[in-house]
């Protein structure tokens, strides 16, 4: 067969196999419908893992609440084989996943263990920790921030909580993001998340101030939440919703404002007051996580449409600009040559990208026509001067 035949017969094959991919697109197990086609296993195989998960939860979240009534609660991963046994059944693939998720999600469940538990001392400092949590104070703010108070229903949130209690333990984390492709626990996740969003807020907060914990440890608390959080935020579906049930983007900014108010500094004589950049909030980047969120949503057009429309929203943003104006000024040192920059040069540049120019790029992103951002400008240029 001469060069040219083989290169037609090729060129055929590769053409034919295109359009019979675009016609089926996907095998019916790896395309959307892949869950619906899934076959059901035998009852008789999982009917033992059916009857005992409930017993194997609802043991692990009790263990949970007798380790948080320590003051100073935390996870040592060699001390918790229950967990370890959870991680080999999520690793057996999509039946024992689902089998788990069924459990998370059972009211009913969750009803029999506050039954069997509740004269116990672990659930007594369960309950006092939840109460405790929603009359938080964060001292030297401009008011006070109450937080929303929690009322649990499934395992689901409860480990939730014990999540943000622990301050994001891997183990138990990445346990229940391994859950997230099974679409119901995804979206009742994404809720209880964001129903614990204040509490998690607070929580970053108040690890940086009063445990006065290293800038490492803060890093990696802050990679942990982000790595969470990006995987619920990031599509758009989830993100209006969560902007529109629950004004997600009205509790980051108020945690945002809050946080750099406490952080602030005086500039000059005129009592003019800026973030200021060596406050150990902005040492230890604890705005990463909540710039992180807002931008996931501000990266949706849809999204944007409502908070450019929110006037709440657009005075409490316009708010945080103000007290990010002169908070990093340069001074002229006479003398010795300086190699380095400061660290709060860094942390000032770090805020400027991330709260500021970030935020205005998507909007001049889903904006590009001048008219438009013209709009956009004018009516952040209203409220900025107000």
């Amino acid at each position: 067969m001469s060069f040219c035949n083989s290169a037609y017969v090729i060129i055929v094959f590769f053409k034919t196999y295109y359009m019979t991919f675009s016609l089926f697109r996907n095998c019916r197990f790896h395309g959307p419908d892949k869950v619906a086609n899934r076959p059901c296993p035998p009852r008789n195989l999982i009917a033992v893992l059916q009857f005992l998960l409930p017993s194997v939860m609802k043991a692990l979240m009790y263990w949970f609440w007798d380790q948080c009534k320590a003051e100073e609660p935390s996870l040592n991963e060699n001390e918790a084989p229950m967990l370890f046994f959870l991680h080999r059944l999520h690793a057996c693939g999509w039946v024992t996943q689902q089998l788990m998720v069924n459990v998370m999600i059972d009211l009913e469940v969750f009803a029999d263990l506050i039954a069997d538990c509740s004269a116990t001392p672990a659930y007594r400092s369960y309950k006092a920790s939840i109460a405790l949590r929603s009359q938080t104070n964060i001292q030297e703010s401009e008011r006070r921030l109450s937080i929303k108070e929690l009322k649990h229903k499934t395992l689901l949130e409860s480990f939730l909580y014990t999540i943000v209690k622990l301050r994001f333990p891997e183990s138990l984390s990445t346990l229940l993001i391994g859950l997230l492709p099974i679409n119901e626990f995804k979206k009742l996740f994404i809720d209880a998340y964001v129903d614990h969003y204040e509490t998690i807020a607070s929580t970053l907060m108040i690890t940086s101030r009063v445990r006065n914990i290293s800038p490492e440890v803060a890093m990696q608390l802050n990679n942990r939440i982000v790595h969470i959080s990006v995987q619920l935020f990031s599509g758009v579906d989830h993100a209006l919703r969560m902007v529109k049930e629950k004004r997600l983007h009205d509790l980051i900014v108020k945690w945002m404002k809050n946080m750099f108010t406490i952080s602030r500094t005086r500039l000059d004589d005129r009592g003019k007051m800026v973030v200021n950049c060596d406050g150990i909030l902005i040492q230890n980047n604890t705005f990463w996580p909540l710039t992180s969120d807002l931008s996931n949503i501000v990266s949706h057009k849809v999204v944007a449409d409502v908070l450019v429309e929110d006037l709440n929203f657009l005075t409490s943003w316009t708010d945080i600009l103000k007290l990010m104006q002169f908070m990093n000024c340069f001074s002229l040192k006479e003398g010795s040559h300086i190699e380095y920059e400061t660290m709060a040069c860094y942390h000032g540049l770090t805020m400027e990208i991330e709260v500021s120019i970030g935020i205005m790029w998507y909007l001049w992103d889903h904006y590009r026509s001048p008219v438009s951002f013209m709009t956009v400008l004018i009516i952040v240029y209203m409220h900025f001067h107000t």
